[in-house]
């Protein structure tokens, strides 16, 4: 997310002050979303759970292919797009580093990723001589003064878009991967993380900082055991310490990092087992979409991409006005909810009396009204299940 705001700011000629009104704008609407929990499940039905599971291994592979750039391991080819680089001293110590990532989680000591870490910059350090030049240095505040362009309103919504879909598709990984998603496939307590990253991200605006959103890496913290959020309070902390102590995490080589990056793409890499690879309906938009991401390095496009084909399969298919069906009914649930009437309860006897004198009744309006029976047929049809669909609990 944040490279697509860097770029996309670059590209438009776009300064701090443009950024930062794009990015608190839309996460005050990101914040709203979770404020109204019915404007984020009526969202998340209208993106099926198999483009949201591809998001997350696309993200992961872009991760992990970031970070094989990162030391050259991947670069641009001669002859063909991509090609394998030289296997060169940054490269081995790297793969080194991957190893012992590896065994550590295989073996589920504790720290797995800050052993990988500590030993590729260790190595890279008494390898190459570069050395931290300094230990401390005051962080330094950058100010813009520039003009709002007329861009940022696309910037808005599509930094919104990106967010939503970032954010599902990514927090339903993480929830799986520490085995708190429900059985129903809800994320306990899921409108709290657009509340927290809304009013984050609002905040991080405010002082020209980029979005603040739940990141890949965490699976390294809840692959190490982290649930409560009590680790991710002390990552803040430490984030906020390490401000004073540029010089020395600027020196971190890329050797160290790069297999981190790839760790963290082999966890997120699990969601696909969410995709039914069976039923191309969603098979193929899904492939798509974790193909696209990688390749093109930007979520947005690869997910607009993947859900434009899932549309036009749905339109050939019949499966788009099923769900148009089923999004009319539950937008005019959530608009115009029924409300319960309170009844005298009734006996086994009575209750099953009424019911059956109520079928009856439905049966002779069916029989007596060729209306009714249409009536009849698109009730059971928005009555569709929807259970590829990530759904929010509420708190």
């Amino acid at each position: 997310v944040s490279i697509f705001f860097a770029v996309s700011l670059q590209q438009k000629n776009m300064g701090f002050r443009e950024g930062n009104t794009a990015l608190m704008i839309s996460s005050a609407m990101l914040l709203v979303v979770g404020l109204v929990p019915a404007i984020g499940r009526l969202l998340s039905k209208m993106i099926p759970d198999g483009i949201q599971a591809a998001t997350s291994v696309g993200v992961g592979l872009m991760t992990a292919l970031a970070g094989a750039t990162e030391i050259h391991m991947v670069v641009q080819g001669k002859y063909t797009i991509l090609d394998m680089g030289e296997l060169t001293l940054e490269v081995v110590i790297a793969m080194c580093s991957l190893v012992i990532v590896a065994v550590m989680l295989h073996f589920h000591v504790k720290g797995a990723f800050c052993g990988g870490l500590i030993f590729g910059t260790i190595v890279w350090w008494a390898a190459t001589g570069e050395v931290p030049e300094g230990l401390v240095l005051a962080p330094e505040v950058i100010k813009d003064e520039g003009y709002i362009h007329p861009d940022v309103v696309l910037m808005i919504f599509n930094l919104f878009f990106l967010y939503f879909i970032f954010l599902n598709g990514v927090a339903r990984s993480m929830s799986d991967l520490g085995k708190l998603t429900k059985s129903n496939g809800a994320i306990p307590r899921g409108n709290m993380l657009f509340i927290v990253c809304g009013l984050t991200s609002l905040l991080s605006g405010y002082f020209s900082g980029p979005p603040i959103l739940i990141s890949p890496e965490t699976a390294a913290g809840i692959k190490a055991g982290a649930k409560t959020g009590l680790s991710t309070l002390v990552c803040g902390v430490l984030f906020g310490i390490s401000a004073f102590f540029g010089p020395i995490f600027a020196a971190v080589p890329a050797a160290g990092t790069a297999p981190l990056l790839i760790m963290v793409g082999v966890m997120m890499f699990g969601s696909s087992t969410r995709i039914d690879w069976t039923d191309y309906k969603i098979a193929v938009p899904a492939y798509c979409v974790l193909f696209y991401i990688p390749f093109t390095y930007s979520i947005l496009r690869g997910v607009v991409i993947g859900y434009v084909i899932y549309l036009a399969i749905g339109l050939y298919t019949g499966d788009l006005l099923q769900n148009v069906i089923s999004f009319r009914s539950e937008f005019f649930n959530i608009i115009c909810p029924k409300k319960s009437s309170k009844q005298k309860p009734m006996s086994h006897m009575e209750e099953s009396h009424e019911s059956l004198s109520s079928l009856d009744d439905e049966h002779e309006s069916v029989a007596r009204s060729p209306i009714a029976r249409i009536r009849k047929l698109l009730d059971e049809s928005m009555e569709l299940q929807t259970d590829g669909i990530t759904k929010i609990d509420n708190f």
